[in-house]
């Protein structure tokens, strides 16, 4: 049912309003029959001044419906999609709520965002078990809110991140298990909550941090039981909170 009354709206606005290239408020995508819709009615929308969501798509593989899109205004959800391989905008410079990816059991990349700068609140990414790498964020310069990448079973690759100087609130890293290696935030300055990374069981040694001068909380690694180095934060200068190392017998710290 809701469904179709998305179908309804969108018709009923692009039939009254001909010359809109957008429609009013959020969207809501729930199906290739939706996504190929908005294509038709909406092909050159730049600018969307509510969320976008797309969720519980069981026949949506990808999203080229969105390929001109440059602004959110809301936030961007992009939730339990059965069949969505590759998530790209390549032309989407901002958003200004929270990007959400959760739970796209066969998202395997996330692809071409490289022209977005800017994410007013949070990027949440998790859940999403047949994802292998992150990238393709090389020109994001802030998140305002946290960056949260969480239980993506097989991720083994985060290196996307060189662009990236302003975090807002948290990093919080929970149950990678195949990540080996964190340290692609070579330009990070400046995080205003704390960083937390918490049973990543593969994971050797975190680099690549040269450039962060300041943690407003705590840094809190925990059960990476084969980390054996922590490098690359000779920049840092300010912990607003606690140093807590546990549960790591072959730790290094330089």
């Amino acid at each position: 049912m809701k469904n179709h009354w998305s179908l309804i709206l969108i018709f009923s606005f692009a039939f009254l309003n001909g010359s809109a290239q957008c429609p009013p408020g959020s969207v809501l995508i729930q199906s290739q029959e939706d996504l190929e819709l908005y294509g038709q009615v909406y092909p050159d929308c730049k600018v969307l001044e509510g969320d976008l969501t797309i969720t519980g798509c069981q026949d949506a593989s990808n999203l080229e419906a969105f390929r001109n899109l440059e602004k959110i205004n809301g936030n961007l959800e992009i939730i339990d999609n059965a069949v969505l391989e590759e998530v790209a905008m390549p032309n989407l410079e901002e958003i200004n709520g929270r990007f959400l990816l959760h739970a796209n059991p066969s998202t395997e990349q996330i692809g071409d965002f490289n022209k977005l700068r800017k994410i007013g609140q949070a990027l949440l990414i998790g859940e999403n078990n047949a994802m292998s790498k992150i990238e393709g964020f090389s020109g994001l310069d802030t998140i305002g809110g946290g960056l949260s990448i969480t239980r993506n079973s097989i991720l083994d690759s985060i290196n996307t991140f060189e662009s990236l100087k302003f975090i807002g609130q948290e990093i919080t890293m929970i149950d990678l298990d195949n990540l080996k290696h964190l340290g692609d935030f070579p330009s990070l300055e400046s995080v205003g909550s704390f960083i937390l990374l918490l049973d990543i069981d593969e994971m050797i040694e975190i680099t690549g941090f040269n450039k962060l001068r300041s943690i407003g909380g705590g840094l809190v690694v925990k059960e990476c039981r084969i980390l054996n180095e922590i490098l690359g934060f000779n920049s840092l200068e300010t912990i607003g909170g606690s140093l807590q190392l546990e549960d790591m017998p072959l730790v290094i710290i330089d």
